[in-house]
């Protein structure tokens, strides 16, 4: 089992760079890993998602955290399943699609999440509670 850790669910953009500093800000608080998931749907890789993931992968690297490229056709049960298996205690991401974010957190009710506007403007969403998390 790994050490409790904040995750970031990243895509393959350069601007997730700022994910990665706010994830980390809040590992720091912590005293808990960062750790770094983007899971792709394509397992082919175009040449610049390919650069554009070596940047986040450097930057988690200088940060003192690591990074994870996953491949899955269920993008929302694959960040379920990572994040418990790493101990995630905080989620941060950019503003992915809603059903993405709906999905996680009915699969983990338990856990907060930041999410981080391209502005840099932080949104704390807390942990639901077990009657809203309850699928009818």
């Amino acid at each position: 089992m790994h050490p409790q850790s904040v995750i970031v669910f990243v895509t393959d953009q350069s601007d997730c760079l700022r994910l990665i500093r706010h994830g980390k800000t809040i590992a720091d608080e912590r005293g808990v890993q960062l750790q770094v998931i983007t899971i792709q749907i394509n397992c082919e890789l175009t040449p610049f998602a390919t650069e554009q993931l070596q940047k986040l992968y450097n930057c988690t690297q200088k940060l003192g955290g690591e990074m994870n490229i996953l491949f899955s056709q269920e993008p929302a049960l694959t960040a379920a399943v990572t994040a418990k298996k790493l101990g995630v205690t905080h989620i941060v991401s950019g503003v992915p699609e809603r059903t993405f974010i709906n999905n996680v957190r009915l699969l983990l009710p338990e856990i907060p999440w930041t999410v981080v506007e391209s502005d840099g403007k932080a949104n704390l969403y807390s942990p639901l509670s077990a009657a809203v998390a309850t699928p009818l």
